[in-house]
């Protein structure tokens, strides 16, 4: 245990170590619905409408960021999972190169080893979350596959819906949908276990505003 310790406390691994603390905080918060999944969402919007124009904006080092994120499947697994795994792969494969590979403790040969321990925890990452993509899309609903969301009725799941962030689980024919929602804003945020309503979808952010289930003025339903 001695030893474990002091490799992980290492020059070469201690920043890996030091990771695993908000990773640790993260899921805590999560558990407890402080936070939801989406907390730290991306966008991959690229340009899609194909001009030309638009690729000097993105540039080079944009679209490698996007080629890394679609290769651990973080287009289709929430992004915190995903570095939540990679995080934790990455410390093991750095922490097993400097066991076999860098006994002497050598700052050159940590930085050598932990070349392969990358890739290594990048291809293990996605064959990870590969199995993982169909359960999120479950939990999203596949929304565009299904029957319009607004209009449907849920119940809170996070600790609160505020105009930052929040879940809410709504009912479906087939499985539960796990949605994130909002608040509009200026309104007083929902706390866990409240009725609400669906009332539009905030393309923008892929958010869905919701109100209480009561009360629901007909000009946010049909904006």
């Amino acid at each position: 245990m001695t030893e474990l310790w002091e490799l992980a406390t290492s020059a070469h691994v201690l920043p890996l170590t030091i990771l695993l603390i908000p990773v640790a905080l993260y899921w805590m918060m999560n558990v407890l619905g402080l936070i939801d999944l989406d907390f730290f969402g991306i966008s991959l919007d690229t340009g899609g409408d194909g001009a030309e124009g638009n690729t000097p904006h993105h540039g080079i080092i944009g679209y490698a960021c996007q080629g890394m994120l679609r290769v651990v499947n973080a287009t289709k697994v929430p992004l915190m999972v995903v570095l939540s795994i990679l995080i934790i792969l990455l410390w093991g494969f750095a922490m097993l190169a400097n066991y076999y590979f860098n006994s002497s403790g050598s700052g050159f040969i940590g930085g050598l080893v932990s070349v392969p321990a990358l890739v290594m925890a990048l291809l293990a990452t996605r064959l990870v979350t590969m199995p993982l993509i169909p359960m999120f899309e479950a939990l999203r609903g596949d929304i565009d596959s299904h029957l319009p969301i607004i209009g449907r009725t849920g119940i809170v799941r996070t600790a609160e819906v505020s105009e930052h962030f929040g879940q809410a689980e709504v009912e479906n024919s087939e499985a539960p949908l796990l949605l994130n929602v909002r608040v509009a804003a200026g309104q007083p945020a929902l706390p866990r276990g409240t009725s609400i309503i669906i009332c539009r979808h905030e393309e923008q952010t892929g958010t869905y505003l919701v109100r209480r289930l009561d009360g629901i003025p007909d000009s946010l339903i049909n904006p």
